[in-house]
């Protein structure tokens, strides 16, 4: 995602967390010009609304449950106001993406989210919004065409929800 980002954003600065100093190693090392933290899910390091965009990219699936709204909470007060938060996850009604949840050694001790769940985690702070994600690989590419269709039926393997702070928010 940084280098999509990167290249559609060219003049943006951009920062990057994660709790393994392996992962920021490597990250930092293709991508010298973006600012990386070792760093769980904590964000009382940095400013309020200091951030127009974040981006938890399957992070929350690894967090317990009853952690979730206390990140949510700090996520949302570093953002800036009409900034956007996504929380991009695997979609637990996809057949595929199970088999590949519960192979995986790094998805152990984790637990997906219902897409539901998501949104409701974000309503307190506006109306979030819910798009499912299809990829055909390369042998299907001819359903390509379809994905933009389908961002409203829960077959895609991911999801995302978004949330737009609003100034009228809290």
């Amino acid at each position: 995602m940084t280098e999509k980002v990167q290249k559609q954003f060219p003049k943006t600065k951009l920062f990057g967390c994660d709790p393994s100093p392996e992962s920021i190693k490597v990250a930092q090392k293709n991508h010298p010009d973006i600012t990386f933290k070792v760093s769980g899910a904590d964000v009382s390091c940095f400013k309020d609304e200091q951030f127009d965009v974040i981006f938890a990219a399957g992070v929350f699936h690894h967090i317990p449950f009853a952690e979730h709204a206390g990140y949510i909470q700090d996520l949302h007060r570093v953002l800036s106001k009409n900034g956007v938060l996504i929380l991009f996850e695997l979609n637990p009604f996809n057949p595929g993406t199970q088999y590949i949840f519960n192979t995986c050694p790094i998805e152990k001790n984790a637990k997906m989210l219902n897409p539901l769940y998501a949104r409701n985690l974000l309503k307190e702070y506006g109306s979030p919004t819910l798009k499912f994600y299809s990829f055909f690989p390369h042998f299907l590419r001819g359903f390509r065409c379809t994905e933009k269709f389908l961002t409203k039926v829960p077959l895609g393997g991911l999801y995302a929800t978004f949330l737009k702070k609003e100034t009228s928010n809290k």
